[in-house]
This record gives structure tokens, sequence and C-alpha cells, in this order.
């Protein structure tokens, strides 16, 4: 409390603040590229706790290390992750387009973990996220895990109209 009462106060406390938050999040984004998941999720928490932080700063911290563990093979603290920011964003209110992709990072762990009814339904939320904060891009990306998960599942039919309906979306965004 005493340091969000000085940033409060001082307006040089505040950008300070700011200046931390934003090396937090491109030094774990550089971290995470490198596969140094440790030193990029102890980033995005500080990202998270930063007293700069503002509740979408934080759902993107959040996002960001439930990322950087399912591309370093670690789905179970990935998970945790996306399942803070969805619980955060909720909590708010917050039809953000970060909200997809909690809901989609956190189905790729559960997926990659063998608990496939629970991907599932954080697709399907990741799509209807995605589609309720006008984001297609995200929608996209959405559809497309849902396409893998049928497709794993032998739900052959359901994969190729999924399949077809994000090559269309893609077409029609741009993205060849």
């Amino acid at each position: 409390h005493a340091l969000a009462s000085t940033i409060r106060e001082s307006p040089e406390a505040a950008a300070l603040a700011a200046r931390e938050l934003a090396a937090c999040r491109t030094g774990a984004r550089w971290l995470a590229s490198r596969y140094r998941v440790d030193d990029a999720v102890a980033l995005w928490e500080r990202a998270a706790a930063s007293s700069a932080a503002s509740p979408r700063d934080r759902i993107g911290a959040w996002i960001g290390a439930a990322d950087a563990c399912e591309k370093a093979g670690r789905p179970m603290p990935g998970e945790r992750f996306g399942t803070m920011a969805v619980e955060e964003a909720e909590r708010l209110g917050l039809p953000i387009p970060e909200l997809a992709d909690a809901f989609r990072v956190s189905g790729v762990c559960a997926w990659v973990t063998g608990r496939l009814p629970v991907a599932e339904a954080r697709y399907r939320r990741a799509h209807a996220a995605a589609m309720a904060a006008g984001d297609r891009h995200g929608a996209a990306k959405a559809q497309g895990s849902l396409a893998i998960l049928a497709h794993d599942l032998g739900r052959i039919d359901e994969a190729r109209g999924l399949y077809d309906a994000v090559i269309a979306e893609s077409i029609a965004l741009g993205d060849r």
C-alpha cells in the first residue's frame, strides 16, 4: 500500500514503475524466446505484481507466463497461469482478446496433459471470447485448435469443416 500511495503522489515514481513494467515484459519475451522459461516466468510474475500494472497488464503477464511454459513443454504451470488470467478477466468482466488467448493457451496445456474434454471446452470458450471481442484472428486461432483436437479425437468430418472455416477466414483476413 505504501508504494501505491507513493506512486499516486509522485509522477516520477509512477513513471519509474511504468518503465519497470515495460522492461519486465520485454525481458520476459526475450528470455522465453531463448527457452529460459524459469527466468521468463519470474519476470512475467514481477510484471503482474508491478504497482504500475493494470488488470489488463496482469492478465497479459499471466498469459505470457502460460505461453512460455507451454512452449517449453511445461503444461502444468502453464495451465495454472492461463487459469489465473481467465479468472481475473472473468472477475472483471473484460471481453478482451486476451481472454481468448488465456482460454486457448490453457486449452493447449490441458490437451498436452491428456485432458481433452477440458481442452475442448477451453477452445470453445476461446472462440466465443474472441468473437465477443471482435477479434477475428483470435477466433480463427481458437477454431484451428478445435480442428486439431477434433482430428485427434477421430471426428474427421468436424475437423474438416473447422479447417475449411479457418482457411477461409485466414484468406479473408489477408493471411496466406
